[in-house]
């Protein structure tokens, strides 16, 4: 569950606003416009054994219990190493492992002992040595399953922050042309996903990254090592001892 509170305050005073410290439907504060930030409560679904973001399942419908206030998927080549450091290897490799707050590890649900700064006692080369001895054996098979159960389970709540998205980048984008807006984008998650988005809500901005990709690709490759011997080095001289 997602929760919006506005923190906002007066720009000249710093004093609160009267909307400060309260909850909003959305990201945007319908009193100052502002931006509220976001509060996640994450629970966890007893029957379908996957983190949701609502308190009953959209999927079974039961009660879920407090999980965590975020989460990621621990994948197996994650699970496998975990796996090792506590000695158990193969342990988990058909369960639902995830990863919280406070680098906290749950397994079905349950938060299992584990602490980061334990590692310092470990002996790194033997941990090295046992998981290429056994990462051949690793899988997939049972973690896609659980993705996909947990893509089922949050799909509602994905569907409305992807609206919700699409909303914001529409209203702030309005009064400008398409030619006159870019994206920045390094390759990470963050931006791969505004891309998206953008891509989504806009079928001229689809058409110009194109066009840009397309302008870079096309663009005569330079061979740099022809440019270098315009000014060769002098060769330097072997000496035979």
């Amino acid at each position: 569950m997602i929760t919006y509170i506005c923190h906002n305050k007066n720009d000249k005073t710093g004093e609160n606003l009267p909307c400060t410290n309260n909850r909003c439907e959305t990201s945007i504060c319908p009193s100052c416009g502002g931006r509220a930030d976001a509060i996640s409560e994450i629970f966890w679904c007893p029957e379908c054994q996957v983190p949701i973001y609502e308190k009953n399942c959209p999927v079974c419908g039961q009660e879920g219990k407090k999980l965590t206030s975020d989460v990621r998927p621990v994948f197996p080549e994650e699970r496998l190493l975990l796996e090792i450091i506590l000695e158990k290897p193969f342990a988990f490799e058909k369960d639902s492992v995830w990863n919280g707050n406070g680098n906290n590890y749950f397994v079905n649900g349950k938060k299992i002992k584990f602490s980061v700064k334990d590692l310092k006692n470990k002996d790194a080369d033997a941990i090295r040595k046992q998981y290429e001895e056994l990462k051949a054996q690793n899988t997939y098979q049972f973690f896609e399953k659980q993705m996909e159960r947990f893509i089922l389970c949050n799909k509602e709540r994905y569907n409305r922050i992807v609206e919700e998205a699409k909303g914001y980048i529409r209203s702030v984008t309005e009064n400008f042309n398409i030619t006159d807006m870019f994206v920045s984008f390094s390759g990470g998650k963050d931006s791969t996903v505004t891309a998206a988005l953008l891509a989504k809500g806009f079928r001229e901005a689809v058409q110009t990254a194109a066009n840009a990709f397309r302008t870079f690709a096309d663009k005569l490759e330079v061979d740099y090592s022809q440019k270098e011997q315009k000014h060769p080095r002098k060769s330097r001289q072997s000496i035979e001892c």
